[in-house]
């Protein structure tokens, strides 16, 4: 079995094997003992090359503490186990939320401006004024105040000025 240097120094042979996903893609990363620990690493807590190569399980995956809910479980049904599961994949979330959404917060709609709650005002008294005009057959109102709600309406979509 050939094991690989360590990716951070170069010099002695990786001890530690660590995989992530960062920004939403796979990182593989093989550190040797030192620059595990001067990475902040505990030792204790990863995977050595023994295991990853031994005869041992597939790797560990990340679960959440409070209800137990895996990260593949996750991905399998789109939905979470509690509210920590939020906390605990975080940075795999991240990623997935800001590919589809565009954002990590939400944007929404602008509220619309004074001016145009009042054009939209204008434009709805002008409809209710022809509806009226058609009942009481006035015909030549009706066909003025279309042409009035044409402009108005013109407007509006330019985005409410004047």
């Amino acid at each position: 079995m050939i094991v690989p240097l360590c990716m951070r120094c170069g010099e002695r042979e990786a001890t530690h094997k660590i995989e992530q996903i960062v920004n939403g893609r796979y990182v593989k990363l093989y550190l040797c003992d030192e620059c595990f620990v001067e990475m902040g690493g505990e030792i204790k807590n990863f995977m050595p090359f023994s295991d990853v190569f031994g005869m041992s399980s597939a790797p560990r995956e990340t679960r959440c503490p409070t209800c137990g809910t895996a990260y593949s479980s996750y991905l399998k049904t789109g939905l979470l186990g509690c509210p920590d599961c939020y906390e605990t994949f975080r940075a795999q979330l991240e990623g997935q939320i800001k590919k589809t959404q565009g954002a990590l917060y939400h944007v929404g709609k602008d509220k619309p401006s004074d001016e145009e709650r009042e054009l939209a005002g204008e434009i709805s008294e002008l409809q209710e004024r022809i509806q009226e005009a058609i009942k009481k057959e006035n015909y030549p109102e009706a066909q003025r105040l279309q042409k009035i709600l044409s402009v108005l309406k013109t407007r509006q979509r330019a985005g409410g000025g004047s």
